[in-house]
């Protein structure tokens, strides 16, 4: 039997409910940012629900796109998603070393 729904993979989607008051701020195809209202507790603040780059070769810039969403706020935030992602070569158990700049910019 056929989906009704076309299979994709990979990705970022940011769902709410509808007594929230959710202004997308900016979006691509690795991140999706917005500003909420409407919990009651804070009158505003930000979430980022972010997707990552397939390839190694990109993977500094989830670090620059994380360091640029955060310096353009100045709300309560929250981040989530796909960060897959260590702090510390120490951390991991096999497989090649990381350069530490590339972990520094997480």
């Amino acid at each position: 039997m056929a989906s009704q729904f076309p299979v994709r993979s990979g990705g970022v989607a940011t769902l709410w409910c509808k007594s929230l008051d959710v202004q997308i701020l900016s979006m691509s195809l690795h991140h999706i940012d917005v500003a909420i209202r409407g919990l009651g507790v804070l009158e505003e603040w930000w979430f980022t629900s972010l997707y990552r780059w397939l390839d190694n070769q990109h993977r500094t810039l989830k670090g620059e796109l994380i360091h640029d969403l955060d310096n353009r706020s100045h709300l309560p935030s929250l981040m989530g998603g796909d960060f897959n992602q260590i702090w510390f070569n120490y951390d991991m158990k096999g497989g090649p070393d990381k350069p530490q700049h590339i972990l520094d910019l997480f």
